[in-house]
């Protein structure tokens, strides 16, 4: 079998570091960050593309860094568009064997003893436990169908009105009419409506909504940056 490859699971799902690809195929770490952020709406196809800050030692001391954390589909698709060169298909056989190696290892087993199924037990109800928020927030995206106003959303993802929009400003998510920059209206995450307003005087007035899977994009979001 080749060397494996780490695997670590991350919310639930198994992940492989974007260091270790770039290592791998013998580039530069910036180099594969780019080539993610330039195809991360292909990337999203496969799932929530994690961008996390981690701890860099240098020669001046621990400095953060961006690195990406991608599940199976999102890794083999990354290296998909290096060129076809020995690394990228040993490390495409890696990754292949490294999966398959992980989810061996994570696959369910039987308690052997009383004692294994009460630990099993208690660890099945943590999980349940800490998964908890995560499980009520989908269910109210699920039974809150259609579009919803910008204060609604907010409410919904914890915080007020006014904090709400100032964060997806400074996450370039929002322009500063208030209005999502046109990717995130064509990834289906927003829509926006034109209301006619006004007396005599009539004229027109945007008005943002967000999509369930908006939601669901933002509440992850969100997360990445508090981590």
């Amino acid at each position: 079998m080749t060397d494996l490859i780490p695997i670590e699971n991350i919310d639930g799902e198994p992940r492989v570091d974007s260091r270790l690809i770039a290592t791998e195929l013998g580039v530069e770490h910036k180099h594969t960050l780019d080539m993610i952020r330039k195809y991360e709406q292909r990337f999203e196809k496969y799932g929530r593309v994690a961008f996390q800050t981690a701890p860099l030692e240098t020669a001046g001391g621990v400095q953060n860094t961006t690195v990406c954390h991608l599940n199976e589909q999102q890794a083999t698709f990354l290296v998909t568009l290096s060129r076809n060169s020995e690394q990228a298909v040993e490390l495409k056989q890696k990754l292949t064997d490294s999966y398959f190696h992980y989810k061996q290892k994570t696959q369910f087993q039987i308690p052997a003893t009383f004692a294994e199924a009460l630990r099993l037990a208690a660890e099945t109800q943590e999980k349940l436990e800490q998964a908890q928020p995560k499980i009520e927030f989908f269910d109210q995206v699920a039974d809150a169908a259609g579009l919803h106003n910008m204060g609604d959303a907010a409410k919904m993802l914890g915080y007020g009105r006014n904090t709400f929009f100032a964060k997806l400003r400074e996450m370039k998510i929002l322009m500063g009419s208030n209005i999502p920059y046109q990717t995130f209206i064509d990834r289906g995450y927003f829509e926006v409506k034109e209301n006619v307003v006004g007396g005599e005087e009539k004229f027109l007035k945007s008005q943002t909504f967000v999509t369930g899977k908006g939601l669901i994009w933002l509440e992850n979001q969100f997360k990445v940056r508090a981590a």
